[in-house]
Parts: C-alpha cells; sequence; structure tokens
C-alpha cells in the first residue's frame, strides 16, 4: 500500500505543470454555501394542486428566527357558484428534516397564488386576493384574506373581506407587499384588458390591511394603464410609495398578429411533422412582450409614474398576417419575448454614500411565438440597475447580459432555461442565487399515444455580484449543487418579503419541470473566510498544505468541506494534480491571478 501511495505521489509530481489561471490566494467572503437536507413537502399529505406552478412572483417562502415557512395551493373543488382553490400553509423544521402543515385555507379560482409576508414582529401572513365573480357574481369587486401565525403562540388568525370596486374586467396575479414604517400590506393585482366605448386600457389595482388594527381599508384603489401588465414584482419605498416591475400580457390580435394564438394556416401534414419534430402549439392569445417600472407615489392616490424596462420588439418577425399564418413562416419569424415572472427579480441597494439602487433580472428572448417550440432563436438573461433615490425621477444606469463562468447565460446554446434571484447579505455583499435546467423533461400527446424527452436534475449555483468600473461582474463561488428532479422555476425567501437577514437562504421549487412537488432546502452562506492554497487553515500557505494536497487527492485522508474548497485552486470543483502542481507553482513564487 505505501508502495503504490509512493508511486501516485510521484506521478502527480511529474504532471504537466498547468497554465496558473486560478484565483490562487485570494480570499473569499461568505462562502461556501451549503445546503441542508432535501425535503419533499408532499411527504405532509398535502401534494400541489391544479394551477399550483403558476406565477411565482410571489414571495411563496420566508425565513425567521422561529422557523420557516412555505405556501402553495394544495387542490381545488367545484360548488354552484364556482371553482375553489384550497393552499396549505407549512411550518418547515430544516434540522429535523421534517414539515408539517399548519394552516389549510380556500381562495377563489384564478390566476392568483398565496403571498407570505414577514412583519417588524416577525409574524408570518398569507395573503390571498382573488376576483370576487363566482361567490358574489360581481367583477368590480376582490375577497381578500389575510391570515396571521402569530410569531409568539403559534396560533392563527383570519381576517377576511370583500371589497367593491376596482378593475371592470375582473382581477388577477395578486402579489403582496410590507409596509414596515406604516405597518400595513399592500394588496396588487393586475386588472383584465377593458374597453369602455372607444376607450381600452387596463389597471393596476390595490387593497390595503392595516397590521395593527387587523382591518382591510374599505376601498380598492384602481390607476389605469394603455395594457394589461401581469406578474408583478415591488417593494414599498421608506415614503410608503410602491415600486413595480410587471411584464405587458397583452392581446397578439391587439398588436396585430393574431397568428400567434390562431391555427390558420396549419394543415393535417404539419400536425404530423411538428409531432415528428417535438413542436407543439401554444394556445393563448397573448404576447408577453415588454417589461415596465411603475412608480406609485402615494398608495392612498392612483397617479403613477411610468418607465421602460425593454421595449418590444418585432424586427424579427416579417411578412403580411396571411403570410406570416403559412406554416414555414410560422417556423422562421421570431417574437420578442421580455419576462421576469417565473426566474427574474427585484431588490433594492442602499449604497455607502446614501444612493438607493434597483436591481432587476429578467430573460429577453426571441421565439417562435406562432408555433412556440421548446427552444427558441435567443434567450439571455440580463442584469439592469437604476438610481431611484428620487423615484419621481428614475435613472437607468446599466442594462447588460449576465455573463457567468460558462459565458453569456443563455438558456438556448446551454440547453437549458434559468432562474436569477438576488438576494443581499448582511454585510451588503449582492448575490445571485441561479438554476440552471440542463434539459427539461416534455410530453407530447397525440391520439392517445405520448412522447417523453429525458430530464435531468436542475444545478444550483450562486455568483458573487462585484462592481467594476464599467459595471458588474460576477463571480461564481466554486461549488454546485443538484437538486434532485429538476426544474427551473426557483423561489427564494427574499427581502421583498420580510425574511430575517442572517446568510440561511430558504430553497422553494418545484420538480419535474413544474409538474411534481414542491421541495425544500435551505442554502446557508457562510460568514468564514476561505483562502484558496490554505488547505489547513491556518493562515499560512507553505510544504504543509502541499502535503495535504496530495493525501487528499491519494484518499488517505477525506477533506472536509472547508479544506475542499481551499484545495480547489483551479475552481473546477474537483481536487487533482491539476490542483496540485498550481499550489506547488505558488509555492515556488509564481503569480497565481
Amino acid at each position: 500500500m505505501k508502495k503504490s501511495l509512493f508511486i501516485l505521489l510521484a506521478v502527480l509530481l511529474l504532471l504537466p505543470l498547468p497554465t496558473v489561471s486560478s484565483a490562487a490566494g485570494e480570499e473569499w467572503s461568505s462562502y461556501p454555501f451549503e445546503i441542508s437536507e432535501i425535503i419533499n413537502l408532499s411527504d405532509t399529505g398535502a401534494a400541489p394542486g391544479p394551477n399550483s406552478a403558476h406565477g411565482n412572483h410571489q414571495t411563496r417562502t420566508v425565513h425567521t428566527s422561529h422557523g420557516d415557512f412555505a405556501a402553495y395551493i394544495t387542490g381545488s373543488y367545484n360548488d354552484s357558484k364556482g371553482t375553489v382553490d384550497t393552499w396549505s400553509l407549512f411550518k418547515i423544521d430544516s434540522e429535523g428534516g421534517e414539515a408539517e402543515v399548519v394552516f389549510t385555507g380556500e381562495k377563489y379560482y384564478d390566476s392568483s397564488q398565496v403571498s407570505l409576508l414577514v412583519d417588524k414582529d416577525e409574524n408570518v401572513w398569507a395573503i390571498t386576493a382573488s376576483s370576487d365573480n363566482y361567490r358574489h357574481m360581481k367583477t368590480e369587486g376582490v375577497d381578500v384574506r389575510a391570515h396571521r401565525y402569530d410569531a409568539k403562540t403559534g396560533e392563527i388568525s383570519s381576517h377576511t373581506s370583500f371589497i367593491a370596486g376596482g378593475a371592470q374586467d375582473g382581477y388577477g396575479y395578486a402579489t403582496s407587499f410590507y409596509d414596515p414604517n406604516n405597518d400595513r400590506i399592500i394588496v396588487l393585482l393586475a386588472g383584465g384588458d377593458y374597453k369602455n366605448g372607444s376607450a381600452t386600457g387596463a389597471s393596476f389595482n390595490w387593497a390595503i390591511f392595516d397590521t395593527a388594527t387587523n382591518r382591510w381599508q374599505r376601498h380598492v384603489y384602481s390607476a389605469r394603464i394603455p395594457s394589461r401588465h401581469c406578474y408583478m414584482y415591488g417593494y414599498v419605498d421608506d415614503g410608503g410609495g410602491l415600486m413595480i416591475i410587471a411584464q405587458r400580457d397583452i392581446k397578439c390580435s391587439s398588436l396585430g398578429y393574431p397568428e400567434i394564438g390562431n391555427d390558420t394556416g396549419i394543415f393535417q401534414a404539419d400536425r404530423d411533422y411538428m409531432w415528428d419534430n417535438y413542436i407543439f402549439r401554444w394556445s393563448a392569445n397573448y404576447c408577453w412582450d415588454q417589461l415596465d417600472l411603475y412608480y406609485i407615489p402615494d398608495v392612498k392616490k392612483t397617479d403613477l409614474i411610468t418607465y421602460n424596462v425593454v421595449t418590444a420588439d418585432y424586427s424579427r418577425v416579417l411578412g403580411t398576417e396571411a403570410e406570416r399564418c403559412e406554416f414555414q413562416n410560422r417556423l422562421t419569424n421570431y417574437y420578442p419575448e421580455n419576462q421576469n415572472n417565473n426566474g427574474g427579480d427585484l431588490l433594492t441597494e442602499k449604497t455607502a454614500n446614501g444612493r438607493t439602487l434597483l436591481h432587476i433580472t429578467y430573460n429577453s428572448a426571441y421565439i417562435q411565438a406562432a408555433m412556440y417550440r421548446p427552444n427558441a432563436q435567443e434567450s439571455i438573461w440580463y442584469h439592469q440597475v437604476w438610481d431611484i433615490t428620487d423615484p419621481a425621477a428614475a435613472e437607468k444606469l446599466y442594462n447588460a447580459p449576465i455573463v457567468t463562468e460558462k459565458g453569456i447565460a443563455d438558456g438556448v446554446s446551454q440547453g437549458g432555461g434559468y432562474s436569477f434571484r438576488l438576494y443581499q447579505s448582511k454585510d451588503s455583499q449582492l448575490y445571485l442565487i441561479s438554476v440552471f435546467d440542463p434539459e427539461t423533461d416534455r410530453t407530447y400527446y397525440k391520439d392517445g399515444a405520448t412522447k417523453t424527452e429525458t430530464q435531468y436534475d436542475s444545478l444550483l449555483s450562486v455568483y458573487k455580484v462585484i462592481k467594476t468600473d464599467d459595471g458588474y461582474s460576477y463571480k461564481k463561488l466554486p461549488k454546485t449543487v443538484s437538486l434532485p428532479g429538476g426544474g427551473a422555476i426557483l423561489n427564494i425567501s427574499s427581502h421583498r418579503g420580510g425574511s430575517a437577514v442572517d446568510g440561511t437562504v430558504n430553497i422553494l421549487y418545484m420538480n419535474n419541470d413544474g409538474n411534481g412537488d414542491y421541495i425544500f432546502t435551505q442554502l446557508s452562506l457562510s460568514d468564514l473566510t476561505v483562502t484558496l492554497g490554505d488547505i489547513n487553515g491556518d493562515g499560512e500557505i507553505n510544504g504543509k498544505d502541499s502535503n495535504l494536497i496530495k493525501q487528499i487527492i491519494c484518499g488517505v485522508i477525506k477533506s472536509s468541506d472547508m479544506q475542499f474548497f481551499a484545495a480547489d485552486l483551479s475552481l473546477d470543483e474537483n481536487i487533482n494534480g491539476n490542483d496540485a502542481n498550481l499550489l506547488t507553482r505558488l509555492l515556488a513564487g509564481e503569480n497565481a491571478k
């Protein structure tokens, strides 16, 4: 055995020396990260119900000092007046690897989900808001429900109301925000498209709940906008104003592209071709083509200010309406799709010089919308930054693709989808928490037959966002974690929901590409500092570290996590001869950038 180890060590020392391109000697703060035990919330008996995967712009999980929570729709039923969704609130013991349902509620069926918020006393609020069409047979009204989990007693109290007014064509896409300065919750809903004579448009609508008195204000505020916008992310500023980013969700026919929502020009031979080539039709008559920023200075008034995040670009769509309906043109025309609904984010940053910055992540794509194939011509994730110190005069400072260690975060060339959620540590370090889904599982149906593609686990990565002279760079923390079951839709406990900022981040995702179970785990960003090359952690890089890395490679000892990260000088998530040779060159005095 000793002879074999000696031979292996000799081989390691004789390996060709690699180019020194790692970050040897570099200190990493808030690194590494760890993942807790995986918990399948369906094991509680409360599996996801219909429509449960929709949205993901709401805060669906929160982290507090007294526990971790998640919520989602778990079922539905029909009664004489319509469809009712049931949903569950889970309390999760991350250390024990267990979860329990602590409350089950109901909401009327629409495109909305449950939002979770934490108030300044760490009480957890589960908020639902939905059109009241089914119960009161009215479209100009909203059913609002606030359920409080008491931080001290664990008791749950419910506060429900029907509030008349607001949208002319129903509500949807509800999400909620907590205003700590005024101790109130603002529930925001998207109004549907409406037409009143020659006037057309849509609306944002909101209701206000006072958490000190546990009362809903008896009024729905409504601000008119030119066209429907959905999937609203937002935050409440120090003055009580509401900043919203939303994607335009507009009828294709109103834009002059009805071929997106119809099957004109598609014949049986074309359908056979589609089946053979994994192409499927998208039936919705809507385009998600533009992102806009809205600021409501006073939520007790309906004035708003509008800024454009990314404008719709239809330059890749060619031909007349009749020509665009032809099958071959459906395959070659690419329509804009700009969205952040299930993978982007919004976060505010207070800088050292007193400025307030707004960070946005979003996806910009060109897709075959008239066919809606699984792939696209282009699909790139962007990071945009605004100076909103004066929200009434916001200024766009930065807009560029997110460039990771694999290049531009392009879901096309890398074969899968992304989420890029934003997190800021208590020391103000900004991170991107990303899930990459290498290949998703899709099932196609025809005449009773099915086709299924292969699915792999998703990959969770964390990127440190670094301010540079000309913008931002993204430094991947050298560890990637496999999330079982795949799926690119990621929910985290965020500042928007009032979660505790202590280096622990809840991770909630639905496996099987949004058709399976909700899986919970926690990501811990350690406050420890690791110096690459200092494998034994004594503060120096010397021969002791050289001996230790050889023992790790030969299997004489098993490295701890901290030793592994310090020994991975090549940052390829493996400990091998390349790392040993890089350490040898570092000890010899060669520069290791």
